[in-house]
């Protein structure tokens, strides 16, 4: 009798968690469904947009490329910061060109470079690509700048990115990601690459148990943070981890540096896609930039169709400047950087 009274308890459970499972398949069936028909009006949106822009004597491709070159800067506060960003940039520019340094456009930067020789109109930052050793050839050249500041910002998980400041403010940055040259052919390049991400995986892990005695003086919102004790460390725990990999440093491809982080890289590149770099080839406010040779397809690496518009039109990066900026800005305006 216990037996058939635990199951008859038992079976409206069962009764239940089906029920439950039958309601949560209705719903995602229901918000694929509701994610389809926003593609579609998207698509359509786009489509009717890119028709009333159209002139007979043009192809829809040179369409779209007059469209965004000559959409409206950006105004006001934000224009303000991509106008120091871009003052910072050509500064970086010339301490590279001075020491046979070099450096190339990469991610929003290099697609507002293609798109609009400048800033995308809603973008607040600069992103540029370095092989790792030029980078940090930096922090020796640039630790008596009376202009230039460099430093390695943390954030809790790990990861950290190289930024370039002005000396006198603490809002206006270009970020500085690194490159690796990597050995490997077709046969094994995907296998190495799962082999790196690991690798990454540990660097991050062993960088977060330097940080830890840190984490107060972290700033809120994953904003990332200057923490110069633990860059001896961080720089030590790359080292240790690349020896790990003998086919890591060198060869006939490139990859994002594990000292980037593993969320901040993105694949193997055939070394003719990415060097030498194509010099001075693309304009961005006004000065001319080195890109990848293959810079094209890295932004549709990146980004897929670069000529549609975006899903989303607003400044990223805003919640890491907001403090302090109003101080900058005005401290820049009047040595006449803006």
């Amino acid at each position: 009798m216990r037996f058939k009274s635990f199951i008859k308890k038992l079976i409206p459970g069962y009764r239940m968690l089906d029920v439950f499972h039958a309601e949560a398949k209705r719903m995602a069936e229901s918000i694929d469904s509701l994610k389809e028909q926003i593609r579609d009006l998207n698509d359509k949106n786009e489509y009717l947009f890119w028709l009333s822009q159209h002139n007979e004597a043009e192809r829809d491709s040179d369409t779209k490329k007059r469209v965004f070159l000559n959409l409206p800067k950006a105004t006001g506060r934000l224009r303000e910061v991509q106008l120091a960003e871009s003052f910072l940039l050509k500064r970086l520019k010339k301490v590279c060109d001075d020491n046979h340094l070099s450096f190339a456009l990469d991610a929003g930067t290099l697609l507002g470079a293609v798109r609009h020789h400048g800033f995308i109109p809603w973008d607040d930052d600069i992103d540029v690509l370095m092989f790792r050793e030029d980078a940090m050839k930096l922090f020796d050249l640039l630790k008596e700048d009376d202009f230039l500041s460099i430093g390695l910002y943390y954030r809790r998980s790990g990861d950290h990115i190289i930024k370039i400041k002005y000396k006198q403010t603490d809002t206006i940055f270009i970020d500085i990601f690194c490159l690796d040259r990597i050995d490997c052919d077709p046969s094994n390049r995907e296998e190495r690459w799962r082999l790196t991400q690991e690798a990454a995986h540990r660097y991050e892990a062993a960088v977060i148990k330097e940080l830890e005695p840190s984490f107060a003086a972290f700033k809120p919102n994953g904003i990332p943070t200057l923490i110069p004790c633990i860059d001896e460390a961080a720089n030590r725990l790359y080292d240790e981890i690349i020896k790990e990999l003998p086919f890591y440093g060198h060869g006939d491809y490139v990859c994002e540096s594990i000292y980037n982080g593993f969320a901040f890289r993105h694949g193997i590149y055939g070394i003719e896609d990415c060097c030498p770099f194509l010099k001075d080839a693309l304009e961005f406010e006004g000065e001319k930039y080195d890109v990848f040779p293959d810079y094209l397809g890295r932004l549709q690496f990146m980004y897929g169709d670069i000529w549609t518009i975006p899903a989303r039109i607003n400044p990223h990066h805003f919640f890491e400047i907001e403090d302090g900026l109003d101080r900058d800005i005005a401290l820049l305006k009047k040595s006449g950087v803006i």
